[in-house]
């Protein structure tokens, strides 16, 4: 639980209530163990998503950041798309993926090294020739 504990914040602070927010993580914490239905939905666009631990259970938290990351690479006409496909329809299930979606993305940008957050006459210090 202590794990779920920031999970459980996140989706209170995106507006959804205990009782939605428990609903909403029931689903996809179910749905994504259906890789059968996850690869048929994803095929033809070019993205992978696996949330388990290659032995048929859940892989944790951060591969399911890591996963859902992954779909900030599709336009958001695609993104909802397989969203819906996977997770259904629900509202609050699809508000709970696209806040873990964007806040995750968010609270990752905060948690780079300071040396990438120098103003970007300094970025270029950073790269190789």
């Amino acid at each position: 639980m202590k794990m779920m504990s920031p999970l459980v914040g996140m989706l209170d602070q995106a507006g959804l209530s205990g009782e939605s927010a428990g609903n909403a993580m029931r689903k996809v914490f179910t749905r994504m163990m259906d890789t059968k239905k996850i690869d048929k939905v994803t095929k033809g666009t070019g993205l992978s998503l696996d949330f388990t631990n290659g032995a048929g259970e859940f892989g944790g938290l951060d591969k399911m950041y890591e996963q859902l990351a992954k779909l900030k690479a599709v336009n958001t006409e695609q993104r909802l798309k397989i969203l819906q496909g996977i997770f259904g329809d629900d509202a609050e299930t699809l508000q709970a993926l696209n806040t873990m979606i964007e806040k995750k993305a968010r609270q990752a940008m905060k948690n780079l090294p300071k040396k990438w957050k120098r103003k970007p006459a300094s970025i270029s210090a950073l790269t190789t020739n």
